[in-house]
């Protein structure tokens, strides 16, 4: 737990909330990938069924502020895969 004061409710909103929403997140994230290795999806299927399983949880554990963490992740993966498909190593 962070030292923050009794009354001091940016650290408290910052370190506790904010920290266990990450953390939550964080977690749903690892679950679903040992859960995908284990029933031996490919990765496109993988990423495919990625986004709208963590904005169910996005909006269940918080709000659409983790939802545009997770779809700027998405985006991101999505672009790698993208870039590699058209580029490459050939």
């Amino acid at each position: 737990m962070a030292a923050c004061d009794l009354l001091d409710f940016r650290c408290i909103f910052v370190n506790e909330i904010v920290g266990d929403v990450v953390l939550a997140g964080i977690l749903a994230i690892v679950l679903y990938f040992i859960f995908a290795s284990r029933m031996k999806m490919g990765f496109d299927t993988t990423i495919t069924f990625l986004f709208p399983i963590l904005f169910i949880f996005g909006l269940a554990i918080s709000g659409f502020s983790v939802i545009f963490a997770f779809a700027t992740i998405i985006v991101g993966f999505m672009l790698a895969l993208i870039f590699n498909r058209i580029i490459g190593n050939r």
